[in-house]
């Protein structure tokens, strides 16, 4: 009877029973095969239950990234009120491209010998060229970048300037030093139409990112934050201004179609931040910069320093990392609000899809990343919203 061996007085297994012990307890040679069977017996059922464990384990992990894709980890999944909750960190793993292969490491070394671009002479007044607005949604484009870009392409020190920076010299952008490109937030103004050239240029970023970075960039400016806001203050800010932010972001796209300029380019963002494709965003800039009148005092080789220098090293390697402009998370919506989102994206996309060929598949390309890689978010936990 062997059921005697399964535990001793102090519960230990019999595979934790020294051979010696075990022959004296049993008392015959066949006792012993029979407990050696029954040792291996449970070995090679720990080892069968540790292979199996590990290939679960990377079967969840691939169809996890098939999924969600490889830029971004869960880290806690659940069901809220009917809504797949997808709460994510960033890491550092590769992105998957458009043709669907994974993307090379981030390699910047060949801009290690990029240098500035040289100030340009000043010109008299009367050989101004009038500038061109340079519209932005949300404040969701640094300004910073706005202006390096137009300093390295037109060598001007403050060619481009912000439409509500005000001195006794500068007023909307016209005062006493040459201005290339005027940013704003709003739509046109019409008082200084002749003011300007007859084209614009507008920064396009999809919603998804517009909304949360709009948000901080307001908390930092009025608010005292450093970095990025906190999970539940993007959760409450987003699901409390949700339709005015969605409403604004078509209405600001729509006054400028609208109105009496026209379209010179446009900077989709996500374009812009890529290393192969954010040259040539930087290339057209410069094209429809000397169709304005203005001096590119770069050649077509130094175009990706332009590039590098305008958006500096620290900017690429975050946005290559997360797609996003923070690290500790990647905001996300509710299941209702990306539908929203989509619905309104589609709405828009037809009454543009003739008119505006250019307009019409950014607007695609948005409804797909949003309608396959938006992150689903729960709602705020202290409010019931849409």
């Amino acid at each position: 009877n062997l059921s005697t061996f399964n535990t001793t007085s102090n519960n230990q297994s019999i595979s934790s029973i020294p051979t010696l012990e075990l022959r004296s307890m049993m008392g015959s040679d066949s006792q012993m095969k029979v407990t050696r069977h029954l040792r291996l017996s449970l070995r090679v059922k720990a080892c069968t239950s540790i292979v199996l464990s590990v290939i679960c384990f990377i079967f969840y992990k691939k169809t996890l990234g098939d999924i969600y894709g490889p830029s971004s980890q869960i880290i806690a999944s659940d069901r809220l009120e009917g809504n797949p909750v997808q709460v994510y960190l960033t890491n550092e793993k590769e992105k998957v491209n458009e043709e669907g292969g994974n993307s090379p490491q981030l390699d910047l070394t060949e801009f290690e010998h990029c240098s500035q671009t040289p100030t340009s002479p000043r010109k008299p007044k009367e050989q101004w060229s009038k500038p061109l607005w340079f519209g932005i949604v949300h404040n969701s484009f640094p300004d910073s970048i706005h202006k390096e870009l137009i300093k390295q392409l037109t060598g001007l020190e403050s060619g481009g300037k912000s439409f509500y920076a005000s001195t006794k010299k500068l007023k909307h952008c016209i005062g006493e030093t040459e201005s290339a490109t005027c940013s704003t937030g709003d739509g046109p103004n019409n008082k200084q139409r002749k003011q300007f050239n007859d084209k614009f240029m507008f920064v396009i970023r999809n919603p998804k990112t517009t909304f949360p970075v709009a948000h901080n960039y307001k908390a930092i400016m009025y608010h005292g934050q450093e970095g990025q806001v906190e999970i539940d203050n993007w959760r409450e800010a987003r699901d409390t201004w949700f339709n005015a932010m969605m409403d604004g972001w078509i209405a600001t796209i729509n006054d400028w179609k609208e109105s009496d300029y026209e379209a010179g380019i446009y900077i989709v963002y996500e374009h812009l931040m890529d290393i192969r494709k954010g040259p040539k965003v930087v290339r057209r800039i410069g094209e429809v910069l000397k169709q304005a009148g203005f001096d590119v005092v770069v050649d077509d080789e130094q175009i990706s320093c332009v590039w590098f220098n305008a958006l500096g090293k620290e900017r690429i390697e975050q946005y290559h990392k997360s797609q996003y402009d923070y690290d500790e998370y990647v905001p996300g919506f509710t299941q209702a609000q990306q539908q929203l989102i989509l619905k309104a994206l589609s709405t828009y996309l037809a009454s543009v899809e003739t008119s505006d060929e250019e307009l019409a598949s950014i607007l695609k390309e948005y409804h797909n990343d949003i309608q396959n890689n938006m992150i689903l978010d729960e709602k705020w936990a202290n409010e019931t919203v849409i």
